[in-house]
């Protein structure tokens, strides 16, 4: 979604108790886990769901022609939430690189 500046509510503001923090799941085993499982809590719910297995997460991060940017967010030492931004390793003809969200995962209150 693209908000104009005008269109942006000015009661918006940080939340101060959480802290979000830059991953690297495939050199950190335990920020993979953490990912994996609140992937598969975030969309449990989802019509379709099938649980990931940490082998599946694993060989997503390792998928060829990207790179990818996790966050993850922690609230009171707890993960909450991600989001995995990724952009192609290199430019395809006239076309510059392209990034994009490619997953936001956030666990109910």
């Amino acid at each position: 979604m693209r908000l104009k500046p005008e269109e942006i509510l000015n009661n918006i503001k940080t939340c101060r108790e959480v802290e979000l923090r830059i991953a690297n799941p495939l050199k950190d085993n335990e920020e993979l886990k953490v990912l994996n499982s609140i992937h598969n809590k975030a969309f449990q719910e989802h019509f379709d769901f099938r649980p990931e297995a940490l082998g599946e997460t694993r060989a997503w991060f390792e998928g060829e022609g990207y790179e990818d940017y996790t966050v993850i967010a922690w609230l009171n030492d707890i993960p909450i939430g991600y989001v995995i931004a990724t952009m192609s390793d290199k430019p395809s003809g006239n076309r510059l690189k392209r990034g994009f969200i490619s997953s936001i995962g956030v666990l109910k209150p």
